[in-house]
């Protein structure tokens, strides 16, 4: 049975910084969903940035939606759901940052950035707990709570879409700076994080922020 479910995080303390990209794409606001699908799926681009219109008043705070370990079979139809929410939080005032082979360093990298608010997460899962993340293009790795820490103080909720990601839930909401953190107790299939993306994750993120 799949549970989506929320617990209430406690601290992360961390030393890693964002660095930046080596190839990072910026949308001007006219990427197509096939561009994005393309570009999210090319190893060589380390990052997608949304910028939101000049002048926002949450032009300085980001969204982070990225993507671990899964096969092309399950993150295509991901992506393109993606893009609705990625639009909405843009034409908002908020950067959205995408990155579609996360390695455990980045993601702990990513979390600690001091503008993050929000992050979704999706990849496999294991039944331990574990979530799976890209050591490169070609071979992953486990992340687990331990991976992570500190967490930007700014940093309200995550959604963690994988298969068994509540088993550690205590652990990773200790590790997260009192943010709320989503996830299943059991599997979750690609239908249901695309449907999560396109109907419940800006209701998520207008409950947080």
């Amino acid at each position: 049975m799949n549970i989506f479910a929320r617990w209430g995080l406690a601290v992360i303390l961390v030393t890693a910084t964002v660095t930046a990209a080596a190839h990072e794409i910026v949308d001007d606001g006219a990427m197509s969903v096939d561009e994005f699908v393309r570009l999210v799926q090319d190893p060589s681009v380390d990052r997608i940035r949304f910028e939101a219109p000049s002048g926002g008043s949450n032009s300085r705070r980001s969204v982070y939606f990225l993507w671990g370990h899964l096969e092309a079979k399950w993150t295509n139809f991901q992506y393109a759901a993606a893009l609705t929410p990625i639009r909405s939080l843009q034409r908002a005032g908020w950067t959205v940052l995408v990155d579609g082979w996360t390695t455990t360093l980045e993601a702990r990298a990513y979390v600690a950035d001091p503008t993050i608010v929000g992050l979704y997460w999706s990849s496999h899962g294991t039944p331990q707990g574990a979530l799976t993340a890209w050591q490169d293009a070609g071979h992953y790795t486990a992340l687990t709570p331990s991976h992570l820490g500190p967490a930007g103080r700014d940093l309200r909720f995550v959604v963690l879409c994988a298969c068994y990601s509540m088993t550690q839930g205590n652990e990773f909401s200790a590790r997260l700076n009192g943010a709320a953190v989503y996830g299943y107790r059991g599997t979750v299939t690609v239908e249901e994080c695309a449907w999560e993306l396109r109907n419940r994750f800006i209701a998520i993120f207008n409950k947080h922020l």
